[in-house]
């Protein structure tokens, strides 16, 4: 069919109330409030409020309002009031486009829920980080932040929070254009709010869940998610604007399928509705899909007058993408009525506006060359074509006005070839300075590295062992550890705060506690390490003005002979005995400062030969990935490592290694990695 419908997508719901005055006359008396508050805690409450409801419509004053309510939180110490300021500029800062700052302010707002044990607003947070990376176009991090904003969602059970996930992870998937998978998750969403009896909500589901439909190619089945969304407005109050968005949603469907008068009909109700309610996005849309509708029904006039009117209001409003399809349907209107003249007019536009969204839009300066001579030859073929065609059946005035068109559009590639060499120039210079910060944090490697015990004292000492160690970044949070003291072999796995140059930081103060804690103080018993590790790192971090809380979890073994010994810092110990695993679990208390300081655990048993042992970080169960993007979790991990028991142990590495990069897929890894194998 030749028409171009355009759909309406919901990722929050419509709201059918205008905000204007009210909104206004909202904020002035919160202003008044604010003005005549005498209670600090007061003050507080009404500058989260100012900020929270300015931070769309007026960044500059929600960013006086998100700062001086910052200081005043941190006076009062009420740090969940300091965390809700610092996720609200991190959306106002999102809406302003600036990834930098956005990221800054969910970082620190994360983290202060974090100190908080408030799950249920770090899962809110990573919601807001996806939802930022979505502006960047990093689908993968924004599907990994998702997932793991579901993953508290679920194991609290929040269901508007999870369903909250559910349609912004169809929405990544719609961006994927994988509109099947995209169904499903708006369809869980769907059954939630149903569940909870939020009609508008369920309003916006079901138009997501037909509109994935119908670009799917599943008309029949989209056709009935549009009737059933009308069927349950006609049972909702002030519901126009809802309304009319699915009326002329479902108009193109209903032209798929070749219902032309029942699309027709819809049309026309919406328009009355958006003329109604003054809404011009709304209208721009109606009146574009009538352009559709007559285009068609081959009735040219209908159709170039619906097209007009379209552009008329994208051009107002600056609705760019629905301008263009304007200009280039009109210019098939034009084609077709013989009015070639200003249907290379019409392309033209389209033309320019395309490329100049385009160049906006572009990833990478390496592909620009690219992507500007594919265009410039599909432009020329097309060109090309038209020209070899009117030189067939139309007068010399055609022919001229083909030519006029190919130095045009050669003009504007041209033009727009010289601003990606401008911005290849500037992106030079950026990626010098990126290369000398990569080369330090590549140093940084080799320093960590140096910590890290020789592949040839491992293998002296634990002979039939292995260690999967993936960082996440160039430098880790993780490390593995190693030493001989006294006829007890010494090792461990440890995770310490963060990932990447933090993690990195955090990893060698913690080392250099280990190394201590054995080489100065003497110590061989895994409980008695632990603990004087946690002192020295506290003592460490005490030097700083700041609070610092950061620490590690750790597995430490201590083998001797067939004596072992155990102790751990929330990461527990694995023994597989027969195809069963006997487990050991660690204290629940980091190394690090915490609220309650116990002595750690020390656990002995009594090894047999052929038994093996694991210990581990959490960032192998921890990761997003599989069909579904979900954690891979812990009873999958040890499903995989009873199933290789009879494997060397150095094929078991390399399984455990891919097993791992096939679950991880597209995904980005979301933590560093660390695990150790020994048999004995």
């Amino acid at each position: 069919m030749r028409f171009y419908h355009y759909i309406i997508i919901l990722l929050f719901l419509v709201v059918s109330t205008p905000n204007g005055a009210f909104s206004n006359n909202k904020i002035d008396s919160l202003r008044v409030e604010y003005k005549n508050s005498t209670s600090p805690e007061e003050k507080l409450e009404l500058l989260q409020q100012l900020c929270g409801k300015t931070k769309y419509s007026d960044f500059e004053t929600a960013l006086i309002y998100g700062k001086k309510g910052i200081e005043l939180a941190k006076q009062l110490e009420d740090l969940y009031k300091e965390g809700e300021l610092k996720n609200d500029l991190g959306l106002g800062y999102s809406n302003q486009f600036d990834f930098k700052q956005s990221l800054k302010y969910f970082t620190e707002a994360e983290t202060i829920f974090r100190s908080l044990k408030n799950d249920e607003m770090v899962g809110v947070v990573y919601n807001n980080i996806g939802l930022l990376y979505n502006g960047e176009n990093n689908y993968g991090k924004e599907l990994t932040y998702h997932h793991k904003a579901l993953d508290i969602f679920e194991k609290y059970d929040l269901p508007s929070r999870k369903a909250m996930s559910y349609i912004n992870i169809g929405k990544v998937y719609i961006a994927k254009k994988d509109h099947k998978t995209a169904a499903d998750f708006f369809i869980k969403a769907y059954h939630i709010y149903a569940k909870l009896g939020d009609d508008r909500r369920v309003v916006t589901c079901l138009n997501n869940i037909a509109a994935v439909y119908m670009y799917a190619g599943e008309n029949e089945l989209s056709n009935i998610y549009f009737n059933k969304n009308l069927e349950l407005l006609e049972t909702i109050e002030d519901s126009d604007r809802n309304k009319a968005m699915v009326l002329y949603n479902s108009s193109g469907v209903l032209m798929k399928l070749n219902k032309l008068d029942l699309a027709e009909s819809r049309l026309t109700e919406a328009l009355i509705l958006c003329k109604k309610l003054n809404d011009k996005e709304s209208l721009s849309i109606c009146y574009h899909n009538f352009g559709g509708l007559y285009l068609e029904k081959n009735m040219y006039k209908e159709a170039k007058y619906n097209y007009l009117q379209s552009l008329e209001f994208t051009i107002e409003i600056g609705f760019r993408e629905l301008e263009i399809e304007n200009y280039k349907q009109l210019a098939k209107v034009y084609e077709n009525t013989g009015d070639f003249e200003k249907a290379y007019k019409n392309y033209t536009h389209y033309a320019a506006i395309k490329d100049s969204i385009f160049n906006k839009q572009i990833e990478s300066i390496n592909e620009v060359e690219k992507k500007y001579l594919e265009e410039k030859s599909s432009r020329e073929l097309e060109a090309m074509n038209i020209a070899k065609q009117e030189e067939e059946h139309q007068s010399n005035i055609v022919k001229v006005a083909s030519i006029a068109l190919i130095l045009v559009l050669f003009s504007i590639i041209f033009s727009v070839f010289l601003k990606y060499k401008d911005k290849k120039k500037s992106n030079l210079i950026l990626e010098e300075k990126n290369r000398e910060i990569t080369d330090s944090i590549t140093y940084a490697k080799r320093i960590q590295q140096a910590i890290l015990p020789p592949d040839k004292l491992i293998k002296e000492l634990l002979p039939n062992s292995f260690i999967l160690y993936k960082p996440k970044d160039i430098v880790a949070g993780d490390f593995y550890w190693l030493e001989h003291k006294k006829g007890n072999i010494l090792f461990a796995a440890a995770d310490c705060t963060g990932h990447g140059v933090p993690g990195a930081m955090v990893s060698v103060i913690c080392n250099n506690g280990l190394n201590r804690s054995v080489r100065e103080y003497g110590l061989i018993d895994p409980g008695k390490i632990l603990d004087k590790t946690r002192e020295i790192v506290i003592q460490e971090f005490s030097k700083s003005e700041d609070d610092v809380k950061d620490g590690m979890d750790i597995a430490l073994c201590s083998i001797n002979g067939l004596n072992l010994k155990y102790s751990g810092a929330h990461n527990p110990l694995w023994i597989i005995r027969e195809g069963k695993i006997i487990e050991f679990k660690a204290n629940k208390q980091p190394i690090g400062q915490y609220d309650s300081l116990e002595p750690y655990t020390t656990h002995s048993f009594e090894l047999q030969k052929g038994d093996s042992i694991y210990i581990f970080s959490d960032g192998y169960v921890d990761q997003f990935g599989g069909e579904k993007g979900k954690k891979f979790k812990t009873v999958a991990f040890r499903e995989l490592l009873l199933s290789i028991q009879e494997k060397d142990m150095d094929v078991q590495k390399n399984l455990i290694s891919e097993v791992f990069e096939n679950w991880k897929g597209s995904l980005e890894q979301i933590d560093d990695v660390c695990i150790i194998g020994v048999r004995i």
